[in-house]
Order: structure tokens, then sequence, then C-alpha cells
């Protein structure tokens, strides 16, 4: 699976360490955190390379700990990936494990990817340290902390090889590698696998094809249409069409494109062999549709929650005051410091509303208005300033032209505020 991944021209090396160690850890967010890392080493060797997975037993000692921050002294598991490509800088490395950074060309990475292998490490309990220069390639290593004892299974976990089937599924995923990996995966268990890259192709397909089909997977983000607007379109042709998502973004984060996230089948990439197989036969053996679950908007009016709204300040006195003001109202918020953690925040959970300051230390207003608009069009963002910048810059009208809804010069008026929240939630406000 790998190999079809990295293609042809990357040679893949394969180091197996001796009498390695038991870890804890999740046996499918760890296949994730290696198709992240083999993806990005890829894309760094686009001359090609070689691609190296070792995996070790080590012990860290207190030097390694003391050069390390968060490091603690003891036996681990350790996994690299080192690739022979482009390499980064100091000042890229600062920078690699922040949600939306990215260092590929529009369209071609959304910078969740490491993000997302960070969160696992560490929720694993592991570090992850890289090690590049320009020019040199890079090398990441995780590592696990050993754990004594036998193997612990969840009782959630399946235990043998994945069940086969023999049901048709549609796969409308615009990177050419990606469908034939899954083409091949799927049809290695016995499926029948029909390809398309976009709509009008997928609809052409479904129009074409005389015997059933099964179950549609789809990527949420395509080019010129949704994977949204895939679902509902086929599911006008075939109705009962069970529907697997698939994205790089998190599944909350795939609210943001019209997808409700209640009983929707979600998978994220990476994905591996494994991962992927188990959660086809689990949506395939699954009582509900896909279309049921789709609306045009990320939230229903039954059963509705408070919205949620995110306030971004440096300044705690600030957020305090915003806070009152908008529970006062009903509303549920949320607070971050700087725009890096704010970041974060909006991917771990549904956020309805973002208001951000604009000058900040760390990760200021305008970068994270411009990474959230890029990534999720649909963001509905306010953007708040206290004055000019030391070079007499006003931040607002560049704010507003970055795609924030409203702009508020502070200190903001309670009521103004809160009529604007108001009309962009309900939905009356636009851009």
């Amino acid at each position: 699976m790998l190999g079809r991944l990295i293609g042809e021209d990357i040679e893949m090396v394969v180091v197996h360490g001796q009498d390695l160690g038991r870890v804890k850890v999740d046996p499918g967010q760890i296949e994730q955190v290696l198709m992240n890392l083999v993806v990005n080493a890829r894309d760094a060797m686009r001359g090609g390379g070689t691609l190296t997975l070792e995996t070790a037993t080590v012990r860290l000692d207190e030097t390694f700990a003391r050069r390390h921050a968060g490091a603690l002294p003891g036996q681990y598991v350790m996994l690299a990936v080192q690739d022979t490509g482009v390499g980064m800088d100091a000042a890229v490395q600062a920078r690699i494990f922040e949600p939306f950074f990215t260092t590929k060309e529009v369209g071609k990475g959304t910078g969740l990817g490491l993000a997302t292998v960070y969160g696992i490490v560490k929720q694993s309990g592991g570090y992850i340290w890289v090690d590049s220069e320009p020019g040199r390639g890079t090398t990441f290593q995780i590592y696990l902390p050993q754990v004594a004892g036998a193997a612990e299974v969840d009782d959630r976990c399946e235990i043998g090889a994945p069940a086969r089937g023999s049901e048709t599924v549609l796969v409308v995923e615009d990177e050419e590698a990606v469908r034939e990996m899954v083409r091949e995966s799927l049809e290695g268990y016995g499926y029948r696998v029909l390809e398309a890259g976009d709509l009008e192709r997928a609809v052409e397909i479904s129009q074409g094809h005389g015997g059933k089909i099964h179950l549609l997977m789809t990527d949420v983000v395509l080019p010129r249409a949704s994977g949204v607007e895939v679902a509902r379109r086929l599911a006008l042709l075939r109705p009962g069409l069970k529907v697997l998502f698939t994205s790089g973004y998190t599944d909350d984060a795939i609210l943001r494109y019209g997808v409700q996230g209640h009983g929707v089948a979600f998978l994220q990439k990476p994905y591996g062999l494994t991962v992927l197989v188990r959660k086809i036969r689990e949506v395939l053996d699954g009582d509900g549709t896909g279309p049921a679950t789709i609306n045009d908007k990320a939230t229903t009016q039954e059963n509705v929650e408070p919205r949620s709204i995110l306030v971004i300040d440096d300044d705690r006195q600030m957020r305090t005051v915003l806070r009152e003001i908008l529970e006062g109202r009903g509303y549920r918020v949320i607070e971050a410091e700087d725009g890096s953690v704010g970041s974060r925040i909006f991917l771990q959970q549904p956020v309805d509303l973002i208001i951000s300051d604009i000058f900040m230390p760390g990760k200021e207003g305008l970068e994270t208005i411009a990474d959230l608009r890029r990534i999720f069009p649909s963001t509905k963002i306010f953007a708040m300033s206290g004055g000019m910048s030391e070079q007499h810059f006003d931040p607002l009208p560049t704010a507003r032209a970055l795609g924030a809804l409203r702009t508020f010069a502070k200190p903001i008026d309670s009521n103004e505020l809160l009529q604007a929240v108001a009309a962009v939630l309900e939905g009356t406000d636009r851009p």
C-alpha cells in the first residue's frame, strides 16, 4: 500500500528493530501517523529519492531529556521516517506542527497533517522531533513509552483480518494515486470498484452503470464541486445509496462543508489498509444512508444546542467582558489567547462564529483569519482591534478584505456586537 502511495521513483527501505517492546497506542491512529509522514516525505521528493522507515528500542537518558523540552528519561520504542528530499530551514521547523501551516502550493496541502500527527503522538504519551536541513532531507523521530506486561486489547477493537465483501463501491477522489490505492485495496478484499475524479465523471458513471452501487466513497473537498454535492446528486439518481466521506480535515472540521455531524460516516486521510476496509464494511453493514444526513447547513432546527462562539484575544480582561456579554444572550463561549491556540480549538470542536483580536503575541489575527478562510471559506469571523500598529497601519480594512464579516474598533459597543452576532448566526448577514 505504501509502495503505491509513494510511486515508482521513490525507493523504500525498511529497517526492523530487534526485540521491540510493547507500547500502549491505538493501531488505527499509528497507521494514520505513518501515512501522514510518508505522504509528506513523498511530496518532499518530487524528483525521486529514498524513503527509510526504521523502528528500534531506545533508552532516553537525562542528557537527552535536558536537550529536548518535555521529554522524560526512560525506555521507548522509536519510529523514524526519513526522506532525501528538499529539507526545511529552522524557521519552517519551528512552525510545522501548527494547524494550517503548510509550505505546499495553494490547493496541495491543508496544513493539518503534521498537526494531526503531533496530537496523536502527544495523546499516546510520546514525543516527536524533526531533524532537517535545506537540501539534506528530513527525519521525523517518534518516541512512544514502552510498557510492561501483556498486550491489552480494547473491547472496541476488531481482531483478525477485516471481513471481505462483494458490493460495488464508487470512489470519487481527485488524486489519482489515492484512487488507485483504494481500488487495489478494495478489489483485494472482493469489492467491485468504480472510479471518478470529480462530480461530472461520478454522475456519468452512475448513469452508465447498470447494476447497483452500494456505497459512495467521496472526498469532501473536490475541484469545482464538493463531496457533499456529489452525494446529493447521486442520491437523486440512486435513492438509498450509502455514503462514506473522506478528508484530510478532522471529522469536526468537515461540518464547515455542510456535512451534518450526527450519523455521518467519515474517514480521515491518510488512512491505512485495515482502517479503510473495516470502515467500508462498517458503513455497508449499517442501517442509515448517507444522503439522509446531508444538509445545506451544518445544523438542524431540531434539538438545537446553544451556538458556539470562539473569542481569540491575548487580553484576559477583554475575553472576560466578551464572555459575559455573549453568555448573557445564551451563547456558548470558548476562549483562546492567540491565533495558534484558537486554530487548534477550531479543529477540535464545531464553532459557529469566531471573534478575533488583530494584534496578539504569537500568531496574530490577520494571519489567523487568512488561514481559516483559506481552508474553510464558509467560516464566519469578526475582527476587532484597539487601534493602529506601530507603523500607523489600520488593520480592520485588511481584515475585511481577508474575509471578516464584521470589524469592530475597541472599546466595542455591546448592543452593536450582539446585533451583528444575531444577524450572522441567523443567516441574514452576508460577506
